[in-house]
């Protein structure tokens, strides 16, 4: 699996290079800085805003990217997706997506100085179904309203708005390989090349509301199981290699070099249970501006639980809650401090921020 890994590496980061420049939309942006959500940006249908007042409000259907590349900046990472809508006449709503991300883990700055690139390769499945939906028969319930401004009112005031549930699967599968530095080992043995597969799994649910006091929520919460290294404990550093040949007839000597990354550190695998809870809503009295608050805990049987929070910002196309653009998230580390063993650094090695954009590849987006 990591030999195919890296073939799909270097296929990702070739295109990458040649669509990095471009900006588009698309759904499914949400994320923390690494780019896990427990939700979907999957509702079957949007409520419209009409600049104009003679157009009514309506409710449309909405259709979904069929392929999107994302790129976020806090793991180096960049992704193609794919998202589909189901509205079968004898089954409830479900949506599918299908996402695979590469992502370079070596530090900016050690690619650079020598071109050695450590990657890691990941292909995950989305699944969900809708449990609940409430209906509102428009019909009766806008008889007799005339203008815009009644519409609007009985809209504001005498319905209830329209909310989902959502039971949501997600699994993924990962694979990566570097080179670790082991000091106290013999000269010969001293690099090591791990390589590491691990797994993702997690089931919750999803709950979208249109309107709650002025806002659009939507709110996910998940529990799964995941195999995971602790590679971003590990010190990255270079590894040179110096080789002098001499010339006999012209006593030249000609030195080469040979560099790579390595990592330092005790390395582990374990497997922990993550429990994870985002709230992202869009205020109505705001343009195109979407706000998430997120918490990631991870679990284990000799792990304490350690809690990450963060915010995210996100900006909106026509003021779609579905529709984000680009984004940052903010997140803090080990929030309640359970580990102790760092408190001798600094706070700000325990903050981070993150940028995502994505570009629309092909959008099969729909009215009615």
């Amino acid at each position: 699996m990591v030999n195919l890994m890296k073939k799909y590496n270097k296929l990702i980061l070739l295109i990458f290079i040649s669509l990095s420049t471009k900006i588009g939309y698309s759904q499914s942006i949400i994320g923390d800085d690494k780019g896990n959500s427990s939700i979907g940006l999957t509702p079957g249908f949007k409520e419209t805003k009409k600049e104009d007042k003679k157009d009514s409000p309506k409710v449309d259907s909405v259709g979904f990217d069929l392929g999107i590349v994302t790129f976020t900046t806090k793991d180096k990472k960049l992704g193609l997706n794919y998202y589909s809508y189901f509205n079968p006449s004898n089954f409830t709503d479900y949506y599918v997506g299908i996402s695979s991300n590469s992502k370079i883990k070596n530090s900016t700055a050690n690619i650079f100085s020598n071109g050695d690139i450590v990657a890691e390769g990941e292909a995950k499945l989305s699944l969900g179904f809708r449990l609940y939906k409430n209906k509102t028969d428009w019909t009766s319930i806008l008889a007799g309203q005339k203008t815009p401004e009644q519409i609007q009112d009985v809209l504001d005031n005498s319905t209830r708005p329209a909310n989902d549930l959502w039971l949501v699967l997600n699994g993924s599968f990962s694979g990566s390989s570097f080179k670790r530095f082991v000091a106290d080992s013999t000269f010969a043995n001293q690099i090591q090349k791990e390589s590491f597969t691990g797994y993702d799994i997690n089931l919750g649910f999803n709950y979208w509301n249109a309107r709650i006091l002025n806002n659009t929520i939507l709110a996910g919460a998940t529990i799964g199981i995941k195999q995971k290294n602790n590679f971003d404990d590990l010190t990255e550093g270079t590894r040179e290699d110096v080789q002098v040949i001499t010339d006999s007839l012209s006593n030249t000597s000609r030195k080469i070099t040979i560099k790579q990354t390595v990592y330092t550190g005790d390395y582990k695998e374990s497997i922990v249970y993550p429990l994870n809870f985002d709230l992202y809503f869009v205020p109505h009295n705001l343009k195109n501006i979407g706000i998430l608050g997120f918490s990631r805990t991870e679990m284990g049987k000799k792990i304490k639980p350690k809690t990450k929070i963060g915010l995210g910002l996100y900006f909106l196309k026509d003021q779609n809650t579905f529709n984000p653009v680009a984004g940052i998230t903010f997140g803090f580390n080990d929030f309640f401090n359970v580990d102790k063993s760092d408190d001798d650094k600094s706070s700000l090695k325990k903050f981070s921020i993150s940028l995502s954009t994505r570009i629309n590849l092909v959008n099969n987006q729909k009215k009615k």
